[in-house]
């Protein structure tokens, strides 16, 4: 399956390359109904954010810091602790460049604050 001039696994993972030789790999969903399409990125595991972040900060707050600032790719924290990073495309009359500026968007985002928690290039 392609999406946006993507190849998308079997599982759902698109490779979304970017400027400087950086990858980041992005899930899309299309289980939520017919007409969205959610796609998300993980950006650090737990103990990643535990070490980044001050004593007085917390993985939700960061999340909520970086919400109150985008219009498009909101931050949250998954079931398994991990900070995530999501879009949710609206798929009525979606052209495939809208849709690419949707994925490169959300892996550009999410690849920032991957290298600033953690200081590499990691998923």
């Amino acid at each position: 399956m392609a999406l946006a001039g993507f190849a998308v696994s079997r599982d759902g993972q698109v490779v979304v390359s970017l400027p400087g030789g950086s990858r980041q790999d992005v899930m899309v969903d299309a289980s939520h109904g017919p007409d969205v399409l959610r796609a998300w990125s993980v950006v650090a595991t737990r103990r990643t954010i535990d070490a980044a972040l001050d004593e007085a900060d917390t993985p939700l707050h960061y999340a909520w810091e970086r919400n109150r600032l985008s219009e498009l790719v909101g931050f949250g924290i998954d079931r398994y602790g991990r900070l995530v990073g999501e879009v949710w495309i609206p798929l009525k009359g979606l052209e495939p460049d809208e849709a690419a500026v949707y994925l490169q968007e959300l892996a550009r985002v999410c690849d920032w604050h991957e290298f600033r928690l953690t200081g590499k290039d990691v998923y």
